[in-house]
């Protein structure tokens, strides 16, 4: 089974912020995992508490393999959730990679306005490879940018 290593430095471990309502979300997924026990869910009136995961567990582990238990401290593999993004996307007719959310994300952001080294922070990324990578051409920056320019010309008429 492959197992996905752990940031060799404390930089390439990524913590960002998130609104309460992700938060709420994010625990009611990991109270249903408490209810999960070895592969089939407890019942409703079973006293969850009884359930004990482990020292490290995550909230999104990585999955069994065939025959094997669930490691609760087991990192998912990202290459395996981007061959399963690939292979719905195209059944659905998109050809696209997970990765490109992430390019599209990065862009939305900085077409929103928020400021380009919150933004690179928040990819893990410095400001110029957040630039050089993801930031992409839209109608709407082009547009902003437009206007930017007239405004200029305008003021110094």
């Amino acid at each position: 089974m492959k197992y996905i290593k752990e940031p060799k430095t404390a930089k390439g471990r990524r913590t960002i912020g998130i609104d309460a309502a992700l938060v709420e979300r994010l625990r009611a997924y990991r109270d249903a995992m408490k209810k999960e026990a070895n592969g089939h869910l407890a019942d409703a009136d079973v006293d969850t508490s009884l359930l004990r995961l482990p020292a490290g567990c995550l909230l999104f582990p990585g999955w069994p393999g065939p025959g094997q238990d669930t490691d609760y401290t087991r990192l998912r593999d990202g290459h395996a959730i981007s061959r399963t993004f690939k292979r719905h996307a195209a059944k659905v007719g998109f050809v696209m990679k997970f990765h490109n959310l992430r390019a599209s994300c990065l862009t939305a952001w900085l077409d929103a306005g928020e400021p380009v080294h919150v933004v690179a922070k928040r990819a893990g990324h410095d400001p110029m490879t957040l630039l050089s990578s993801y930031a992409r051409w839209t109608k709407k920056t082009d547009a902003k940018v437009a206007n930017v320019l007239l405004a200029m010309s305008e003021a110094s008429v």
